[in-house]
């Protein structure tokens, strides 16, 4: 994506507009999954807060500079096109854009 700069700090509205998406962007919140096509936009915020409900604090972590464990929102399954989508990226030709 030519409009994002690395080490810069974007909120999911921000990656919205940057990738034209064609959503309302006022529905967009903080931390999740943003999809524009074959662009998957993967928020995480690595800080969670001291008692953070369980139900959402996910184990999302860096195993080594080249993996990234990341704990998917509901309602995505290994199964799903979704959930294929991002396990078999390079082969379906999907990109995925971090942004921690």
């Amino acid at each position: 994506m030519p409009h994002f700069k690395l080490y810069e700090q974007y909120q999911m509205i921000d990656a919205a507009l940057l990738s034209t998406n064609r959503k309302i962007h006022s529905s967009f919140r903080g931390t999740g999954l943003l999809r524009n096509d074959k662009e998957y936009f993967l928020f995480v915020d690595l800080h969670k807060e001291e008692g953070v409900k369980e139900s959402i604090n996910y184990k999302d972590e860096f195993i080594d500079q080249s993996y990234f464990q990341w704990e998917i929102p509901n309602g995505t399954t290994q199964t799903s096109d979704r959930g294929k989508d991002i396990i078999f990226n390079k082969a379906r030709r999907v990109n995925l854009h971090l942004l921690i």
